[in-house]
């Protein structure tokens, strides 16, 4: 059985190959702010957008869910995939 990484520095190092320029834990970082998110965990794939590639996460017991984290991966790797599609790759990388 796989270990996964339990920190943001980790987590990064395993995602890199899928896109993934950075992790960030505690909100979303957006103008220079770190501000509280709804969801658990959220991409950015948008080419457009300046947080393009970052993962983040609500809270670092959210590092502890590697579907999750594979989950968001999938986003940036493969911007046209559904949520479902996401799903089913997270669950396979695990």
């Amino acid at each position: 059985m796989t270990e996964w990484p339990m920190t943001a520095e980790g987590w990064l190092e395993v995602l890199r190959p899928y896109g993934v320029r950075h992790v960030q834990v505690g909100g979303c970082l957006r103008d220079g702010r770190l501000r509280r998110m709804r969801r658990k965990a959220h991409a950015h794939s948008n080419l457009l957008d300046e947080q393009h590639g970052t993962v983040c996460v609500l809270s670092a017991k959210r590092l502890a869910q590697p579907t999750l984290m594979f989950h968001e991966a999938a986003h940036i790797y493969r911007r046209s995939w559904t949520e479902a599609q996401c799903d089913q790759w997270g669950r396979r990388k695990v």
